[in-house]
């Protein structure tokens, strides 16, 4: 999960312009947090609000839905849902690779 912080007094912001320049990035991987369970969501839509995140990067969506049949419309439709609201509440976009 790749994320970027937001400016709020200039609008979004590059985070990283060298590997070693990671100021307003925050990049999450270990232990690995399962989006398909309402746990999972409110822990991403936590660090979205602490954060103060205007973008979370979600590489890629067979990582973060395990289970999930891409080519089952209604499957990726249920798994989205929770994002939109998340989106909705936070402002914040949320981008699935």
């Amino acid at each position: 999960i790749l994320i970027t912080q937001h400016c709020f007094d200039f609008g979004p912001r590059v985070v990283a312009n060298r590997i070693d320049d990671h100021a307003g990035l925050f990049y999450y991987h270990f232990p690995p947090v399962d989006l398909t369970t309402p746990l999972g969501c409110e822990w991403l839509k936590q660090e979205i609000v602490e954060r103060k995140l205007a973008l979370v990067v979600l590489d890629s969506f067979r990582r973060i839905a395990p289970g999930v049949d891409e080519n089952d419309s209604a499957a990726v439709s249920a798994f989205f849902a929770p994002f939109r609201r998340i989106t909705v509440a936070t402002g914040c976009t949320i981008l699935v690779l």
